[in-house]
C-alpha cells in the first residue's frame, strides 16, 4: 500500500483524524490491537473496561498512540488496518 501523500503517511496520528474510520473498524478492534502490538493484558483491560465496540476501538487507538508516541503514524496504522482486511478503511484513512 502506497500513497502519493507522503506527508500524511508519516504524520503522527491523532484521535481527531481517526474519528472518521473508527466506525468502519467495527468488531475488529481486538485484531487491530494485536497488529498494533498492544499487550494481551492491555487488550483484556480494554475488553473489561468498555462495553461498546466503538469505545473499545477508541481505547485501542488511544493506547497505541500513547505507547508509540511520535512513532504512531498514519502510515503504520494504515498498514495494520490493511493487514486485518480493512483495505477500504486504510485507503479512507490515507485519503485515497
Amino acid at each position: 500500500m502506497t500513497t502519493k501523500n507522503s506527508k500524511l503517511w508519516t504524520k503522527v496520528a491523532t484521535l481527531e483524524q481517526l474519528l472518521p474510520i473508527m466506525e468502519d473498524l467495527g468488531d475488529h478492534w481486538w485484531k487491530l490491537g494485536i497488529k498494533l502490538k498492544l499487550s494481551g493484558a492491555a487488550l483484556r483491560n480494554i475488553n473489561r473496561d468498555y462495553r461498546l465496540t466503538n469505545e473499545k476501538t477508541r481505547a485501542v487507538l488511544w493506547e497505541w498512540m500513547e505507547h508509540e508516541g511520535s512513532d504512531a503514524t498514519i502510515g503504520l496504522l494504515a498498514v495494520a488496518i490493511n493487514t486485518i482486511g480493512g483495505t477500504r478503511t486504510a485507503q479512507k484513512l490515507l485519503g485515497m
